[in-house]
């Protein structure tokens, strides 16, 4: 999966510090989309490699991020016209099937960070003007004193087998979609395991047993934090699909899936090759 190519070497902690010219940058525009310097290659460059074909850059307006063994990853919002032109604008999904492991991960990682920061902005108790905190990462309200963290959306995600098949679907919105595995973000109340068995029985109408946690995966796509499930069918096998979630749910062989185009950089490429592996 994606974090594995980083072997924990992710430093997350928040730093006040100034940028300097060795440190690596992950440009933004302002509609939310990934600025690759264009040098011919998918990478994340040094702020030396690109700073003196920038019009306009101001340090004070670079967002720390994290640190990954000895460099320092830096966010920074691109609002100059001619200065966009210089870099290509790549979406999320781009990203994920273009670019190597690790730079995936990164990127997808301060996407989440960049995303925090640009949507808040106000208090929501009073409406005024956030400030950044200056020892974590956190914005703080100077009227009313109401903190503010960086959201992470907890969502499941369960490899469900019945015989010697195992469940895959598609999403309804996207026609051209590769096969995936039932998900959703768990309700305020729920534990983990509650919410595989009501997305389960919501999105496919099955009921499920044996529910056994996997491995997690950090998701910045959606915001998320992928928690990742096996289990096995409980009754009947009959598949009741929610056409406004799904546009297609079956039980697939080994055999069947092994014609697929499976990727391990996901939980759910994971999930399904873990399956496909051990029958």
């Amino acid at each position: 999966m994606l974090q594995e190519s980083i072997n924990g070497d992710l430093k997350i902690a928040y730093k006040k510090e100034s940028i300097s010219k060795i440190d690596k940058v992950l440009f933004f525009d302002e509609n939310g989309k990934f600025l690759n310097y264009k040098n011919g290659k998918n990478d994340i460059c040094r702020l030396s490699e690109v700073m003196d074909d920038l019009e306009l850059f101001i340090k004070d307006l670079s967002i720390f991020a994290f640190e990954i063994e000895d460099d320092k990853y830096i966010i920074y919002k691109v609002t100059n016209k001619n200065d966009i032109k210089k870099f290509d604008c790549i979406n999320k999904k781009e990203v994920l099937r273009d670019y190597m492991e690790r730079d995936s991960y990164i990127i997808l990682s301060a996407w989440h960070i960049y995303n925090w920061y640009e949507n808040t902005k106000y208090c929501g108790h009073c409406g005024t003007e956030l400030a950044h905190k200056e020892n974590e990462r956190a914005k703080i309200c100077r009227k009313c004193g109401t903190v503010y963290y960086p959201q992470i959306a907890p969502a499941i995600i369960v490899a469900i087998s019945y015989s010697n098949k195992l469940l895959l679907t598609k999403y309804a919105d996207n026609k051209k979609a590769r096969y995936a595995l039932v998900a959703g973000f768990i309700e305020v109340g729920e534990t983990p395991e509650d919410a595989v068995r009501r997305e389960v029985a919501e999105e496919v109408g099955l009921k499920v047993k044996n529910i056994k946690y996997y491995a997690s995966q950090p998701w910045g796509i959606t915001g998320g934090l992928l928690l990742g499930y096996t289990a096995i069918l409980d009754g009947d096998s009959s598949i009741t699909l929610d056409l406004t979630e799904l546009s297609e749910g079956k039980w697939m062989t080994k055999e069947e899936i092994e014609k697929l185009d499976i990727s391990n950089k996901t939980l759910t490429g994971t999930l399904i090759n873990e399956w496909v592996k051990n029958n």
